[in-house]
């Protein structure tokens, strides 16, 4: 069995990463005070003002920073293969033989 090298498609992996790492920060899933937020508002509130918030701002920035990681990684890794997946389907369009 012979592999074909497949050329990556980088624009497509982007955009693919991308609306991957934006979906969960704009589901609310984090709860502070007993009032669920969405990810997106921690930025605002870590620029405008966090004195309402318990926790310190160094403590507020690695929680951003971790949760980023945790949703960034992951969105990188599975946009590869996404797009992966939609070159290899492209390629086999491109080489089907012409039907008889």
């Amino acid at each position: 069995m012979a592999f074909k090298k497949f050329k990556t498609d980088r624009r497509l992996w982007f955009w693919v990463s991308l609306v991957l790492f934006v979906i969960p920060w704009l589901l609310p899933i984090i709860v502070f005070k007993g009032e669920v937020v969405q990810p997106a508002v921690f930025w605002v509130r870590l620029f405008h003002d966090t004195s309402n918030l318990d926790l310190s701002g160094a403590a507020y920035l690695m929680c951003i920073f971790h949760f980023t990681l945790f949703f960034g990684v992951p969105a990188i890794a599975i946009g590869w293969i996404i797009q992966f997946i939609i070159v290899r389907i492209r390629q086999a369009k491109i080489d089907k033989p012409p039907d008889a």
